[in-house]
């Protein structure tokens, strides 16, 4: 029989999966290793052999600071095992601090299948640099055939940034790019050209090309809406005046701003690539 998925069946997954530096477990079988939980191959497993206790977890570590769309798990031998999964946490982790937020938990069925099932655990964007899939009941076992994790950078620590409709950084004078403060978008309130002058040359470059609001990228909905009125008096960010707000308030995410920065690298070509357009680019 085909390995059923379980979890969140219908869930949508539009963001890309994620490299693993390295992984770390609690304890394992002796013919077991922690790398066949991250080697891309559902035919080989990992499983603990101590399940007396409620402590066991298996931990990924990312490549980057990330914010995570969902964690899927292939579990290993339910037919065995089924009780033994059945109430693990999956959570985000900060490594560095040890804070750990709860995305959800595996619910095993009384479907039996030979190869296991397929869990799929939504984490809402919530961001760190680990994950973690725990087992709190006596008697629970971490049995895993393979983890993936989906997401895409955490750009909350960077001032200003400009990513594709895919949610990865480009250079700012190669093309079109939603423009995030401190890992949230920027409302066209109040925003003009000084604006983008500004903000441009606090990106380290001469000037703006062009901006633009009304854009649909289905990238913008995974974002807070973080600044808003944005006025400048002349070309320097540090004269500009703006709300900083992590909700939305009286913004949509269609007044997000676009922005295209100068000088353009020699041969580099402007493409856009927007689904839709509600006002020109200005």
């Amino acid at each position: 029989k085909e390995v059923e998925t379980f979890g969140y069946l219908n869930m949508k997954i539009d963001t890309p999966k994620l490299p693993i530096k390295s992984v770390a477990v609690s304890s394992t079988y002796s013919s077991a290793v922690s790398a066949f939980a991250i080697d891309g191959k559902i035919d080989t497993g990992l499983f603990h052999s101590h399940c007396s206790t409620n402590k066991e977890w298996i931990r990924l570590y990312l490549s980057n600071n990330a914010c995570i769309q969902a964690v899927r798990v292939y579990q290993s031998h339910l037919n065995s095992n089924k009780d033994r999964m059945d109430g693990a946490q999956i959570s985000v982790v900060n490594s560095i601090t040890g804070e750990k937020e709860k995305c959800g938990e595996l619910q095993t069925t009384d479907i039996l299948t030979v190869e296991g099932q397929t869990y799929t655990i939504p984490c809402d964007m919530k961001c760190g640099d680990a994950i973690e899939l725990s087992v709190h009941k006596s008697g629970g076992c971490v049995h895993v055939k393979e983890m993936e994790v989906y997401g895409r950078e955490d750009y909350s620590n960077l001032e200003f940034v400009l990513i594709d409709e895919d949610g990865k950084k480009v250079a700012p004078e190669t093309g079109w790019g939603l423009l995030l403060y401190k890992g949230g978008t920027v409302c066209d309130d109040s925003f003009d050209n000084m604006a983008a002058h500004a903000i441009c040359r606090q990106m380290g470059y001469s000037d703006y090309d062009k901006w633009m609001s009304g854009v649909g990228w289905t990238v913008q909905s995974q974002f807070d809406i973080r600044l808003d009125d944005v006025k400048c008096k002349n070309k320097k960010w540090e004269k500009c005046s703006f709300l900083e707000s992590n909700s939305n308030g009286d913004c949509a995410h269609i007044e997000d701003v676009m922005l295209v920065c100068k000088p353009h690298q020699p041969g580099a070509t402007i493409h856009v690539t927007t689904p839709y357009l509600t006002s020109a680019a200005k």
